[in-house]
């Protein structure tokens, strides 16, 4: 079905034009892409081939490394959707979460709002957890009153 919608909607043509339709497809690929991402044993370049925008975003971002900014916005528009996409895989049932930016070296992985305080029992960071910060480590259990660690 995918496929099949895929093909059917597909504005990529045999020309490099960029109209509004065209850049709104190379965003909506980098979403399907980086959402593929997450899953395992599905490639998001895979995804990019099926719907007909691996050559044109590979091409744009070869361009633009060439110092031809003729094909910029193709490279706006599919970063865009990839941050998109990721934002969108954060928050999809409502919910924040915090974790790492240098993911996945770092897995670091919380619902609650990180603070700048340490643990004082294990040294871990704090988290925010209504009135009262609790430790990261989960193995650690410290939990003291937001009120009395502002003192």
């Amino acid at each position: 079905v995918f496929v099949v919608a895929v093909s059917s909607f597909n504005p990529v043509g045999g020309g490099a034009e960029q109209g509004m339709g065209m850049l709104l497809y190379v965003f909506l690929g980098g979403i399907v892409a980086i959402s593929a991402m997450v899953l395992p044993g599905i490639s998001g370049s895979t995804l990019l081939l099926i719907m007909g925008l691996y050559l044109p975003v590979i091409t744009s971002v070869r361009a633009v490394m060439g110092f031809d900014f003729s094909a910029l916005p193709t490279v706006i528009a599919v970063g865009l959707g990839v941050c998109s996409g990721v934002i969108l895989k954060k928050t999809k049932k409502g919910r924040k979460y915090y974790g790492c930016e240098n993911n996945p070296e770092c897995d670091f992985m919380a619902w609650q709002k990180p603070t700048n305080q340490k643990c004082p029992q294990c040294g871990y960071v704090m988290l925010q957890k209504g009135n009262r910060l609790v430790c990261a480590n989960e193995k650690c259990g410290t939990s003291i009153s937001s009120e009395l660690s502002q003192k």
